[in-house]
């Protein structure tokens, strides 16, 4: 299975007020996808943040990890 993945991992809420840097930012399409995602982060024992549209004012999915 391949997960689109953007290929340059930048991370901007709508406001432009949150920006980030994470790791990677993978795109996936299904529920199926994004649990191949979840299980392939804790194997490797990483966090996974799930940013959604970014209309949120918080730095909930903020991170440069």
């Amino acid at each position: 299975m391949t997960i689109p993945e953007k290929k340059h991992p930048y991370f901007q809420n709508w406001a432009g007020t949150v920006t980030c840097k994470p790791e990677r930012i993978l795109l996936p399409r299904t529920g199926a996808e994004l649990r191949a995602c979840i299980i392939e982060a804790a194997k490797q024992q990483q966090q996974v943040r799930v940013a959604g549209s970014g209309h949120s004012w918080s730095p909930l999915a903020s991170t440069d990890g």
